[in-house]
């Protein structure tokens, strides 16, 4: 003849896995949220950079003095080295950060 010995699980336990798994959730949409959400608008007198909840900016047209594209390959003193602020993920890095020339 056995016994079967149960140990009950305390509430607090319970408790801590429910915080733990709100947390997680938050850190995942925090991750996650910019990268689907990631907008920019080009409307008649605007544009409008979004990648909530980090950045929204609005910059009107008559602003803008010049806009160039620039290959990293050329200008290697542009190229991010630091992130300030923002997130990376494989292929998209959104934020804020020094520049290999120090900017």
């Amino acid at each position: 003849m056995g016994y079967a010995y149960t140990i009950p699980t305390h509430t607090a336990v319970w408790v801590i896995l429910a915080v733990i798994a709100v947390v997680l959730i938050i850190v995942l949409l925090l991750i996650a949220l910019p990268v689907m959400k990631f907008t920019i608008v080009v409307s008649g007198d605007s544009i409008y950079v979004s990648a909530p909840p980090l950045a929204k900016v609005r910059v009107r047209k008559e602003d803008v003095i010049y806009i160039h594209e620039v290959r990293l390959s050329d200008y290697p003193g542009l190229r991010p080295t630091i992130r300030t602020f923002g997130l990376g993920l494989p292929g998209c890095k959104i934020g804020w950060f020094r520049l290999a020339n120090g900017g």
